[in-house]
């Protein structure tokens, strides 16, 4: 079977809007394509390269850009049309439609609560659709924690002009003003005759709304709509703050709930996809007779150097992915550093971005003028999702449309990407959300996708499509690495006076954003040869300087790594980007600063944070206040004497307090560790969290829980390991995390100023989970070391390397 080198006929109208540009050496980018079998992509306005930046801007709330995207966004339902986001169905419940994705934090339990209060029924009186791009308006998914600071106020929104459509209704058919209408659980009545009553579905008898909304032009995270009526205040709201229970959790525990894995449509096949055996492989030849003869085998697909078979069962299609012979030539040079080398390589490497370092105040002239100057550099590794499926789709290709069953999180850019990749218009493509294993970000589901879509669509049939657990480890998009320096001053009071910190990120790629918007940010679409035509920068940043400091400075460079393309280490957004990283320097480093200033790690923070205002700068003192509370924190300089063991105990506090999307975390980890073993327990945790409303209590006690052990292990366990040529780390042994025995014994959550206190006037629901990311680490860190005395620079801190300190401390 010959490889299939020639730019698939579905891209034949991209190549049309290619640009002349020219390469270094004067060839012209049409002629080194044909050449080289390579699909360089720059198109124009109508191009995807542009599309892809354009749909980012409309995410984020660009009407001028969400119009500029033309035939590459097809928003579905009006946004403007009050029935593209409430129906009253015959059974008397209503039905909510929203264009974000619950990945397992309990958010459609909190939209129900609040669009149930707006209209005046009863939870069990509320339904639900959720990221069918058919069905749902453009909402950009599941975004930054923020669906329900973001989409919230809209549905509320929605949902009042609907209780004012139907109060008109009553009001008409019992010919008295709305005034004297009284409603709850759905059920009208005249307030002076309880005879006269009527319910929402007899008002509305089956008819749509057709009532007008006004839409602010956007799409994404920034689509807002309003109608005539307000929302209730939150003293009004009575549903809003209980702790009603999640609904998939039974079905769930007893293996009955629907995942995107478990989707299955009639006639379906199976399909495998065949990775090169190194990174930036060419593929030379595809030898089927390997498998013609297996029992099931259907097809093999090949497009560049993407390869996938085709079967009847799954167990079929994994025997043939095994047998297939494939011949492939390795790169003449390293695909990227090893992963031991990594530190060492980004801070020799020239920068793609090199920017002009924002200063405030004269930072050169305190740290001469300081008593005492201190300085560290950490250490961060690239992390995988490893959700714990690997990616799943399902896409169906009959009646002249895809449809495709996905659990990414971003159902409308997967669409865009599908669409561009198979050159069909939107119209006739369709994602439906289902909940996979988690996403926080961009996991390999959006690949898996393009990759489902992709293969149906040369078989005709309906295609379910998973990577095995190796793939979805190596292969996934990662939490990117690399190297943070800071130097802060002292004066001889102790105070800090000047910061200064540099990031290196190995974030400059060729490969991904936050969303699967282009075949160009996809595995697949790269290994049939798409590509920018430039490497662009990633997600990369400083912490957030929380802290009063008169004197600070910071830069952010970003390089390269590696293969700009078809690479396994693609560093994407994982779990509030950066945001882990950058917060296990910064808030170390505070400790290191209190420290050497001899003063409490709890005193220190507080006598450098902004004592007025109402900003999430200044609610962060309030925030550590509650926590040392909840804590029982009691003040102390230095760490404690190492004890004779085995067990020694410690506490230390994280507090990035960024202020992500409004909301103010805190956490003080209590931990245990063993110094014959080095292993490193946390058993207790505090989180003091000011998320503005809070809709549901446990529902975000969960979330603060699961977030917290998630961030735990990526900085006591988790570490992509990697050689020159592919990923080493690809099962749980080689790539661990974190176990039930890794659990705490307690957490203590405290609610600062949340929920319905009227001394807060009507906040707004903030967000809700990726604010305290960034705690766990520096929190663990600075517990280790009040424990032992050891300072861990470098995640992760597995317990060889507390070892190593331990012994470097004793000499």
């Amino acid at each position: 079977m010959s490889v299939n080198t020639k730019i698939p006929a579905q891209f034949e109208k991209m190549i049309e809007g290619l640009t002349a540009t020219k390469k270094g050496n004067g060839t012209s980018r049409r002629d080194f394509l044909k050449g080289s079998g390579v699909l360089m992509v720059s198109f124009s306005m109508a191009g995807l390269a542009e599309a892809n930046a354009l749909s980012s801007k409309s995410a984020n709330g660009s009407a001028a850009a969400t119009q500029a995207l033309g035939p590459y966004l097809n928003p579905g339902p009006d946004p403007r049309q009050l029935d593209s986001w409430v129906a009253i169905l015959p059974d008397g419940t209503a039905m909510f439609y929203s264009g974000k994705t619950d990945n397992g934090q309990g958010l459609e339990i909190a939209f129900r609560q609040l669009m149930a209060d707006e209209l005046d029924l009863a939870f069990r009186q509320t339904r639900m659709i959720m990221g069918d791009t058919a069905l749902t308006c453009d909402q950009n998914g599941m975004s930054a924690s923020s669906a329900l600071q973001r989409a919230g106020l809209p549905l509320r929104r929605a949902c009042a002009e609907a209780r004012r459509v139907l109060l008109d209704l009553a009001a008409a058919k019992f010919s008295v003003p709305v005034g004297d209408l009284t409603v709850s659980q759905g059920l009208v009545s005249v307030k002076a005759d309880s005879s006269k009553k009527a319910t929402y579905q007899e008002l509305i008898a089956g008819r749509k709304f057709n009532t007008t909304l006004t839409w602010n032009g956007t799409y994404g995270n920034g689509l807002d709509v309003s109608g005539v009526a307000k929302v209730k205040t939150n003293q009004e709201l009575q549903i809003t703050g209980q702790s009603i229970p999640r609904e998939d959790i039974p079905l769930i525990a007893t293996g009955r709930f629907t995942f995107a894995m478990d989707v299955k449509v009639p006639g379906m096949l199976h399909a495998r996809s065949v990775k090169p055996p190194v990174a930036g492989a060419k593929l030379i030849s595809i030898d089927d007779s390997t498998v013609k003869s297996l029992p099931g085998f259907v097809q093999v697909v090949n497009a560049g150097n993407y390869v996938a078979v085709v079967a009847e069962r799954e167990e079929q299609a994994i025997r043939a992915a095994e047998l297939l012979k494939t011949e492939w030539e390795k790169p003449s040079k390293a695909a990227f550093p090893t992963s031991d080398d990594l530190y060492d390589y980004v801070k020799r490497t020239p920068p793609l971005s090199n920017p002009n370092p924002n200063q405030t105040g004269n930072v050169d002239a305190a740290f001469a003028a300081a008593a005492q100057v201190v300085e560290a550099e950490y250490h961060q590794c690239f992390t995988s999702h490893a959700s714990f499926t690997p990616g799943c789709a399902v896409a169906d290709p009959r009646n002249g449309q895809m449809t495709v069953w996905s659990g990414d999180q971003k159902a409308y850019a997967q669409r865009r990407g599908i669409a561009a990749l198979l050159n069909m218009p939107l119209e006739q493509v369709r994602v439906i959300w289902v909940m996979g294993p988690g996403s926080y970000g961009r996991n390999d589901a959006g690949d898996i996708g393009l990759e489902t879509a992709f293969i149906a669509s040369k078989v005709g049939r309906p295609v379910r499509l998973q990577s095995m657990r190796h793939e979805g480890i190596a292969w996934d998009p990662k939490g990117a690495g690399g190297v943070m320096k800071i130097k802060g001053a002292l004066d001889a009071q102790g105070n800090l006076t000047a910061l200064d910190q540099e990031s290196i990120w190995a974030t400059a790629n060729n490969q991904v954003d936050n969303a699967p918007n282009t075949p160009l940010e996809t595995l697949i679409g790269q290994m049939m040869g798409l590509r920018y035509p430039s490497l662009r920068l990633g997600n990369a940043g400083n912490p957030p300087q929380n802290y009063d400091i008169p004197n600070k400075r910071s830069r952010v460079k970003q390089v390269p790594i590696g293969l700009d393309a078809e690479s396994p280490i693609r560093a994407a957004n994982l779990r509030a980007p950066q945001a882990l990283q950058t917060a296990f320097a910064s808030e170390s480093f505070i400790d290191e600063l209190a420290f050497a200033a001899k003063a409490d790690p709890l005193e220190f923070r507080l006598r450098h944070r902004p004592a007025t205002g109402t900003n999430a700068r200044a609610r962060g003192i309030a925030a550590l206040k509650a926590a040392a509370e909840a804590f029982g924190w009691e003040p102390r300089i230095g760490h404690k004497p190492l004890g004779a063991g085995p067990i020694v105990t410690g506490r230390g506090i994280g507090a990035r307090n960024g202020g992500r999307n409004g909301a103010v975390s805190v956490q003080i980890a209590e931990v245990e560790v063993n110094i014959e073993t080095g292993y490193v327990r946390v058993k207790r945790w505090v989180i003091a969290y000011d998320t503005g409303l809070v809709v549901n209590p446990e529902g975000l006690r969960n979330v603060l829980q699961g977030q917290t052990l998630m961030a735990a292990s990526r900085v006591m366990s988790e570490e992509v390991t990697f050689d020159t040529e592919k990923v080493t780390s690809v099962d749980w042994i080689t790539y661990p995390i974190a176990t039930h025995l890794d659990a705490p014994d307690r957490f203590d959550i405290v609610f600062v100023n949340g929920d319905l206190n009227p001394n807060r006037g009507d906040l707004p629901h903030y967000e809700g989970g990726e604010e305290s990311t960034g705690d766990p680490g520096p929190a663990i860190a600075n517990a280790i070391f009040d424990a032992t005395g050891v300072r861990l620079r470098r995640v992760p801190m597995t317990p060889a390397r507390v070892l190593a300190g331990l012994k470097a401390l004793q000499g």
